[in-house]
């Protein structure tokens, strides 16, 4: 079995591209070879493009376009979203991320019917096996690139309001605006390479992820694998990786309409504030995260080829 992979960059530093990266790593040392995409294979995993040359053509859906008011799109929405239906019906099989991802494929797409199967993310447990960071107080720490519905506001003021003594939190990532929160225990630590990350996620007290709608967010799917419990909300995907691997926060439901999803549904602060209270107090230790383990989730990968390959 051959696979090709559809990879617009080989040094992105982004959690999709780290897991695709850490995916083929896994499907080689269980057999499965890539090539080129101007070869001939069995198998094209692909996430933009099929490839005429395959056997079979399988799409990993990363997510739904569902935000109506991205002013960074050169095609409308209901364009984007034609487009997501043609390749999930030009694919021989579709592999969405959780039933979170398949369901809105389902009420947004209208699509059934279709060869899929839902595989979460994985990541590599022997990448958290580091010395963690080593920072003057016990922290919580949080990291994205920074968009509206990824809440860091809500996030450094449900820290804030919690008042936990002798605790910072520290924030990673690409932030578009500059916040204007100051406090004493909130730090504002930049853009980090995955080494970083990897050590200030095994010495924290929990991952933060209050984001709205997220599909299946690699932070969360890291923080687990690394034994951290993750601090999020009920919308999205979240809570279907998590678990009870976390505290949980009461969010918005969802109805699978288009949305500005750049100007979210309040989240109250005081929830925040007690999810960081009791996620400090009464820590969730020593959980399983083998189901997110990478090469478990190769496994399952090609499962799903050798099972496409036979129709």
């Amino acid at each position: 079995m051959r696979v090709s992979f559809d990879l617009d960059k080989d040094k992105d530093n982004s959690g999709k591209h780290k897991f695709f990266n850490n995916l083929r790593k896994e499907l080689y040392k269980i057999g499965v070879e890539e090539v080129s995409s101007s070869e001939e294979s069995d198998v094209h995993l692909f996430v933009r493009k099929d490839n005429p040359l395959a056997k079979k053509n399988i799409l990993r859906v990363d997510g739904i376009q569902i935000n109506e008011m991205n002013s960074n799109q050169k095609k409308t929405l209901q364009e984007i979203q034609h487009q997501h239906r043609i390749k999930i019906k030009n694919a021989d099989g579709v592999i969405f991320q959780n039933e979170f991802c398949k369901k809105t494929a389902q009420k947004v797409l209208n699509m059934n019917g279709k060869n899929n199967v839902c595989i979460f993310n994985g990541a590599d447990p022997e990448e958290f096996n580091v010395k963690p960071f080593v920072w003057k107080n016990k922290y919580f720490m949080t990291h994205a690139v920074w968009r509206p519905h990824k809440r860091l506001k809500e996030t450094i003021m449900g820290f804030i309001e919690s008042k936990i003594k002798g605790v910072d939190l520290l924030v990673y990532g690409k932030i578009a605006e500059p916040q204007d929160i100051i406090h004493k225990n909130v730090h504002y630590m930049g853009w980090a390479d995955r080494e970083e990350l990897n050590k200030s996620i095994v010495g924290s007290v929990a991952v933060v992820n209050i984001e709205y709608l997220s599909w299946s967010p690699n932070s969360s799917t890291e923080a687990i694998v690394a034994g951290k419990q993750v601090i999020h909300t009920s919308s999205g995907g979240n809570p279907l990786i998590i678990k009870d691997r976390g505290y949980r926060i009461k969010d918005t439901k969802w109805s699978f309409e288009n949305i500005n999803l750049y100007d979210p549904p309040e989240l109250r602060v005081d929830k925040i504030a007690k999810a960081y209270i009791e996620s400090f107090n009464n820590p969730i230790k020593g959980f399983k995260s083998d189901d997110l383990y990478i090469a478990n989730i190769a496994k399952q990968y090609f499962n799903f080829f050798t099972k496409t390959l036979s129709l």
